[in-house]
């Protein structure tokens, strides 16, 4: 239920210019965007968009004087507090257990106004069948990855219409086209984002709360409540309270999950995750660099190495072809050795010896022209041993 605290404007302008606005806002507790309203009616100066992150001397020179216009005024600091109902009539009331007859209506100048992936991921959970726990699941092209019970969807939905709002107000936006689900789209870096429920595991029998509960599954939806093991017992149950994950939690070194406290609510980190999404999409283009890096060194290796690989072949095949030409030219010098020898040894000449020296000459001249500069020349010119370039030179 909401309190409210008595300071002075000096202490709310040291509390703001002590530390984050998201921890200021956790740590009265109040929703962030109402401290941001709170300062500028009393016109208490607040940091600037990534003060925090810059240099001592950097926040030194940011740092605005309180203007003494307003004087010494004390003011009045509305904060909430969560309310822990023990009477266990009153916490049927409570949103985590709030009935599917009775979700929240959102105000309509509000719901007129959201984003169009927030209209869409509405859609989508409105046709969405229940999974094992009983959560709908959201996702698709044009569609945030959202996954909660379906009396938690009021508020999922406005929580993302806020964190759209915060990223856009930091000059990103979110891609729609992207898949599985939309994704923030910050300096050309697809940082996925997803809103989920926690369930719990819970042994215990089921009370009122959680009859009213099935009972309205079963009517809503029925297929899905004939699939439940109700004799083993339906043991996961919402609970209410939402988490924001950056990155599917993969980027190490950095903060990915942002959640509801004791006594505060995650609507009130919004602008946090949206100022830590922008360190996602630089982390996420300095991974993909240093892929796209990786990569390009092992495709130059490998295309080194066939182009090794194919002057290698080329230079075997060469020498291939040449003892080829040479083994050729000692065959002719050999075989003409023998054809002289028979020459001066031949006493008897015969028709058969006649023929057989006329077909032995004519192959050895054969092997001797093959061997020439002519017959090489056009056996290369037809293929690719030797490949001339334009400048008359040869490869």
């Amino acid at each position: 239920m909401p309190q409210a605290i008595e300071m002075t404007r000096q202490q709310l302008y040291d509390l703001v210019w002590s530390r984050s606005m998201g921890d200021v806002a956790a740590s009265i507790p109040m929703a962030h965007v109402s401290l941001k309203k709170l300062c500028s009616k009393y016109q208490v100066p607040v940091p600037p968009q990534g003060h925090w992150k810059k240099s001592p001397a950097r926040q030194a020179a940011d740092k605005v004087p309180l203007p003494l216009t307003m004087g010494e005024q004390r003011i009045w600091v509305r904060r909430f507090v969560q309310w822990r109902p023990t009477d266990p009539r009153l916490r049927e009331r409570t949103t985590a257990n709030l009935s599917l007859d009775e979700e929240p209506s959102l105000p309509s100048e509000n719901t007129a106004h959201w984003h169009a992936c927030t209209k869409r991921t509405k859609s989508a959970l409105a046709q969405a069948a229940p999974d094992r726990h009983g959560a709908l699941k959201a996702e698709g092209a044009g569609v945030a990855s959202v996954r909660v019970a379906p009396e938690t969807v009021p508020r999922a939905l406005t929580l993302l219409d806020e964190l759209i709002r915060a990223v856009e107000n930091l000059g990103h936006s979110i891609a729609m086209q992207s898949l599985p689900a939309a994704m923030l789209l910050i300096n050309g870096a697809l940082v996925p984002v997803t809103i989920f429920e926690k369930f719990v595991r819970n042994h215990e029998a089921a009370d009122a709360v959680e009859m009213k509960r099935r009972r309205l599954y079963e009517r809503k939806y029925p297929k899905f409540f004939r699939l439940m093991d109700l004799e083993g017992g339906w043991t996961h149950r919402p609970t209410g309270k939402l988490t924001i994950m950056l990155s599917n939690g993969y980027e190490h070194g950095l903060p990915n999950r942002w959640a509801d406290g004791a006594s505060y609510r995650v609507e009130s980190r919004v602008d946090e995750v949206a100022a830590a999404a922008v360190k996602h999409a630089q982390a996420i283009t300095a991974r993909r660099q240093q892929i796209e890096a990786g990569t390009a060194g092992r495709r130059e290796t490998e295309q080194q190495l066939r182009q090794r690989d194919r002057e290698a072949d080329l230079q075997s095949r060469r020498a291939a072809f040449l003892k080829e030409r040479a083994g050729m030219l000692e065959e002719a010098e050999r075989l003409d050795r023998f054809l002289r020898h028979v020459r001066q040894t031949n006493d008897y000449p015969s028709i058969n010896m006649h023929e057989f020296l006329k077909w032995a000459e004519a192959y050895v001249s054969d092997l001797r022209q093959r061997c020439g500069a002519l017959a090489v020349d056009e056996e290369l010119a037809e293929g690719d041993l030797w490949i001339a370039d334009p400048a008359g030179g040869h490869h």
